[in-house]
């Protein structure tokens, strides 16, 4: 599945032509799942982060699979590159 960069963009607030160029993100079901986990648990990044990293059904749902668990710092930075909230409430 491909979303559009013309969808993307009104949501997005990096530069210009950060859609397009430079070097590959991390996929958004890959950041979303270990987030949703670390708000069901109560987690911090780190725990998140270790957590995650350390269940094999966690890295399933989580879609990591046997590919490194995505850093602290990345689920950190994610939520804030969107001008809409993640999630509410």
């Amino acid at each position: 599945m491909t979303i559009s960069s013309g969808r993307l963009r009104p949501i997005w607030r990096g530069a210009p032509r950060s859609l397009t160029r430079g070097r590959r993100s991390t996929p958004v079901e890959v950041v979303l799942q270990p987030l949703v986990v670390k708000r069901l648990y109560g987690w911090n990044y780190a725990q998140t982060e270790h957590f995650v990293g350390d269940s094999l059904v966690s890295r399933q749902f989580c879609r990591v699979h046997l590919a490194p668990v995505p850093d602290g710092t990345t689920l950190i930075r994610w939520p804030t590159s969107s001008s809409r909230p993640v999630w509410s409430g």
